[in-house]
């Protein structure tokens, strides 16, 4: 058995980073990692741009118009969940609020009108401490006044009054009792786009753009990774903020029915948790994660000897769990439950190991200690950093059509870079393989040789390792010459990154003749 580097993601719509960058549909969102990059899973999210012109108090509403209206009883709280790009102006004031059929506002309710950390519901009020980057999840006292009151206007709102785009992403509108009772839906991240209306204007606006953004899925076949007798499954999680259920990992085979789940409940402890259909199977952590950070967790199973285990950051917690027979088991899903749609993460995975063995204690608290990513051994079934270039393979992976893909592809990603100060070479490439394909020797020379024409356009940049041009038949490929592929290519990368970030000569980093740096 060896060790896979391959995994499926999906997502039905376009999506935007946390600093406000789009990314194409089913194209993942990579952000910064525990270890190099991580990836992000998210539930579903509506995308509120609004195009602003200077004005002072600028403001502008928009009414969720197709949302029909509804009585505000004693008691109520207004919920939802909103997130600021970082790459936008710093008062960047959006938030939600409604209109009563007698005049009366949320945001003009003053001191009554707070949420859980005494923030104004107003949309002036600056969250920026708690909503840039990140998501925010606000539970709002809807005044005493309020009740009886109809709601007719369902307003997305900016308060803004510079000029310019200001966007952020809002989801889960709606009116509960405080105790997690939902009395009424506004928005959820499984409705459909409402249709909108401007309500109210201060003339700041300039136009206004919103998209919903659909749920994403991240999944592994079992086949070859993982039998549900004997495994570990480990990895770096960034958990938000907001103290709900969060699936971590989810082994199933798409049905409400047998599956493992591993997920932090609403007390921010870990659960180990196996379901037949009557009877739930499980365990829970002595310690809570670090919301909002990066926390390392390790499960493991052994039926041989019935012990379960959960690790939260190196403390570990253990019992036996004497488990029923499990059927065959088809997908792991990460970051969300077996439906694909619920109790999503809505945070950060990083460095996933899967096992085909459960680790020792001593191993998983080394491995959290050291506190660098995971190594791949002869146990290894599964290891995913989500990094653009990967420089750690083992003689335990298997090396897939499509990571010869994403080498062609990082090499065309390069040369796009060069293109502004530089003249790139013109390279041949191939990135859309399949299983299918057979690779010839006279592949990898042409593969080697455009990393050469690209380092031979710059210059020697550090940890460079020579290509091999001379590939010939029979000749093997083995890990070490895949990681110096990628090697090579992370360091022109870096170099580039780094001309451009420090290297200014005559207003532009480039110097000698046709371009050429010297």
């Amino acid at each position: 058995m060896g060790c896979t580097r391959r995994y499926a993601f999906a997502r039905s719509s376009v999506a935007y980073k946390q600093d406000g960058t789009q990314v194409a549909t089913n194209t993942p969102r990579y952000e910064t990692g525990k270890f190099g990059q991580a990836v992000m899973v998210e539930e579903g999210t509506m995308n509120l741009s609004f195009g602003m012109i200077a004005a002072t108090n600028g403001y502008v509403y928009i009414d969720m118009t197709s949302v029909t209206d509804y009585v505000i009883q004693t008691g109520d709280y207004l919920e939802y969940d909103v997130f600021w790009f970082t790459n936008v102006p710093t008062e960047k004031r959006i938030a939600f609020d409604y209109t009563c059929s007698n005049g009366s506002t949320l945001r003009d309710s003053g001191a009554v009108a707070v949420d859980q950390n005494n923030l104004s519901a107003h949309p002036r009020t600056d969250l920026s401490a708690y909503a840039s980057g990140r998501w925010y999840h606000r539970k709002i006292v809807i005044p005493s006044g309020h009740a009886g009151q109809t709601i007719i206007y369902y307003n997305l709102a900016c308060e803004y009054d510079g000029g310019g785009t200001v966007a952020g992403m809002i989801r889960n509108i709606r009116i509960t009792d405080g105790a997690g009772a939902v009395r009424k839906n506004i928005w959820s991240s499984t409705d459909a786009l409402p249709t909108f209306t401007v309500n109210l204007t201060s003339n700041a606006l300039q136009t206004y753009s919103f998209s919903k953004v659909e749920a994403e899925t991240l999944t592994i076949p079992t086949a070859g990774v993982l039998t549900p007798d004997k495994f570990t499954i480990e990895g770096w999680f960034l958990i938000p903020n907001q103290a709900n259920i969060r699936y971590l990992v989810s082994i199933n085979k798409g049905t409400y029915v047998n599956h493992f789940d591993f997920y932090m409940n609403t007390s921010s402890y870990i659960r180990w948790e196996y379901y037949d259909g009557t009877t739930v199977y499980g365990i829970t952590s002595t310690n809570t994660v670090n919301l909002n950070a990066f926390n390392y967790v390790a499960w493991t199973y052994d039926r041989s000897t019935g012990i379960a285990v959960v690790n939260v950051n190196g403390v570990k917690t253990s019992a036996t769990v004497t488990l029923p027979t499990v059927p065959t088991l088809t997908t792991i899903c990460l970051g969300v439950d077996y439906d694909k749609m619920s109790n999503i993460l809505d945070g950060l995975i990083d460095d996933i190991r899967i096992s085909n063995i459960a680790r020792t204690d001593t191993e998983i608290l080394a491995a959290y200690q050291s506190n660098a990513p995971l190594l791949v051994d002869e146990f290894t079934t599964a290891k995913l950093n989500f990094d653009t270039f990967i420089t750690d393979w083992t003689k335990y992976d298997f090396y897939n059509a499509e990571d010869l893909n994403r080498v062609e592809s990082n090499a065309q990603d390069i040369t796009a870079f060069m293109q502004a100060n530089f003249k790139p070479p013109t390279l041949t490439t191939v990135t859309n393989r399949d299983m299918t394909r057979i690779e010839f020797y006279d592949d990898l020379n042409r593969i080697e040789s455009n990393i050469l024409a690209i380092r031979n356009t710059l210059y020697e940049p550090p940890g460079w390792l020579v290509p091999i041009t001379n590939w010939f038949s029979l000749k093997s490929f083995s890990y070490a010459d895949a990681n110096r592929l990628e090697s090579d290519l992370l360091a022109l990368y870096t170099l580039l990154q780094n001309i451009q970030n420090y290297f200014q000569y005559s207003g532009v980093p480039t110097c000698g003749q046709d371009n050429t740096f010297l």
